[in-house]
């Protein structure tokens, strides 16, 4: 398995970025660009097969303060995914605020977003939207693991190992 990343530009076009520039930026070595003030960041992270074939795309949303990715935003990433009303938990005005903020990761998404990561990877349309799409991805799950975006990747593909 690997890694697509993708962003989308103030212009709402779905632009591809190194995977060397994403984990620089998000482990905090570099900074994103270098814009200052405070603004988001939409990332979308495609897991591909050794076919490069969409097996999972994930949205994430991240605050830039002067082009870093905040800590706070970072921490904010990983509580969402692992939050209790993502799984029908805590009490429905939790989950309502849940679901709120879910709307606002998809809502800050073009309305052609599948059209352009498949366009940008070379697939057909049909093969991005039968990929499950969620919120998170492979960035704050290996933040919440404790362990590197790499030694994640194993577990979406554990026969990869030796």
């Amino acid at each position: 398995m690997k890694l697509r990343f993708f962003f989308v530009d103030p212009n709402n076009h779905v632009q591809q970025a190194s995977q060397g520039r994403v984990l620089a930026a998000w482990k905090r070595r570099k900074p994103w660009d270098e814009s200052t003030g405070t603004r988001d960041l939409r990332l979308i992270t495609v897991v591909v097969d050794h076919n490069q074939h969409p097996v999972h795309v994930y949205m994430l949303k991240l605050g830039l303060e002067d082009s870093w990715i905040t800590n706070v935003s970072r921490q904010e990433s990983v509580k969402f995914i692992i939050s209790n009303e993502r799984w029908g938990g805590g009490t429905r005005r939790q989950r309502r605020a849940w679901i709120e903020t879910l709307k606002e990761f998809i809502q800050g998404m073009p309305a052609d977003m599948g059209t352009q990561v498949a366009a940008a990877l070379d697939v057909p349309v049909w093969q991005l939207l039968k990929a499950p799409l969620a919120v998170g991805g492979p960035l704050p799950v290996s933040l919440q693991m404790g362990i590197s975006v790499k030694e994640l990747l194993l577990y979406y593909d554990p026969v990869q190992v030796a």
